[in-house]
């Protein structure tokens, strides 16, 4: 399913994940669900992104390449508007209410 560009996404709510960092991954525990994940990097940021603040498919790949200093092309933004529709079907995050 293609995500709206466009459309802000933000984590679910009440959102209080449990962080962990091993070797470059990322390991978050949502005690809503008692899922546990296991995110790459860019995922990791990603996610750590929205729980700071809502942001469109666009706006969260700039900060995700700025935070991790790679570049933010179309191809990347391809990537985070996959991993934005992953997160969602996982329950990680949902659309925001306009």
């Amino acid at each position: 399913m293609a995500v709206d560009r466009y459309m802000k996404w933000n984590v679910i709510d009440p959102c209080d994940f449990r962080w962990r960092f091993w070797d470059g991954q990322h390991v978050v525990y949502n005690p809503a669900s008692g899922d546990t994940h296991l995110l790459n990097p860019i995922a990791g940021e990603a996610l750590q992104s929205l729980q700071q603040s809502p942001a469109g498919v666009s706006e969260l790949a700039g900060r995700v390449a700025s935070r991790l200093d790679i570049p933010s092309d179309r191809r990347f933004l391809e990537q985070v508007e996959q991993l934005v529709n992953e997160l969602n079907e996982l329950g990680l995050i949902e659309s925001e209410q306009p």
